[in-house]
């Protein structure tokens, strides 16, 4: 039996990827960790309401083939760089630590374009921090997808992302070359990008990312 666990299944992302493993035949069964949740029965979904504050009290949840992390926030959301980053990185890193742990094949992580760990943007450098620390766990296999601007309805409502995501589909024609992982993209198309990853095969085109 194929498995899998996401966390973060409830963000923009996170939902559609939910979505695209369910209507496919690849995994037989599909956990996800979550706060709370209004996910539609489905036989092959198990849902787990997690406190991710003590997640190494769900780590037998990670005995699975492949492993998705989806999770994110904002500083509005938050409200605070320590809430962030605890949710951004601290929550992440601990769940693929318990990935490593428990052997999983693959492990699938968010991150966002123009992340870097010597970055001036707290955000940016945030992410790029992960990523690093995610290299150096050395999984049996890492896959990093970066996009730019997500296109979607999310929701929570970010006033100015809504304006963006009216604008941006305007612009990307005209954002081409190595410019173009700035184009905003589909949250469907960075889902699809990730499970193309998991089963070895070419992510959506313009998308960032690299594997390990």
């Amino acid at each position: 039996m194929k498995t899998c666990l996401i966390i973060g299944a409830t963000g923009l992302v996170g939902r559609h990827l939910v979505e695209i493993l369910l209507d496919d035949s690849y995994y037989d069964q599909i956990t996800i960790l979550v706060r709370s949740s209004n996910f539609k029965l489905h036989p092959k979904l198990r849902v787990v309401i997690c406190n991710f504050d003590q997640l190494e009290d769900y780590q037998n949840y990670f005995s699975v083939n492949d492993f998705y992390c989806a999770m994110g926030t904002t500083i509005k959301t938050a409200k605070s760089k320590d809430v962030f980053r605890k949710v951004d990185f601290e929550y992440s890193l601990n769940a693929a630590r318990m990935a490593k742990k428990k052997n999983v094949k693959k492990c699938l992580f968010v991150s966002a374009v123009g992340a870097d760990p010597k970055s001036n943007f707290f955000y940016s450098k945030t992410k790029g921090e992960l990523e690093k620390a995610l290299v150096d766990l050395k999984l049996n296999f890492l896959g990093i997808v970066r996009p730019s601007l997500l296109l979607g309805e999310r929701s929570e409502v970010r006033m100015m992302e809504k304006v963006a995501q009216k604008i941006m589909p305007k612009i990307n024609p005209l954002i081409f070359g190595p410019y173009k992982k700035y184009r905003a993209i589909n949250a469907r198309d960075v889902a699809k990008s990730l499970f193309s990853l998991a089963k070895g095969e070419d992510v959506s085109e313009g998308l960032e990312y690299f594997t390990k």
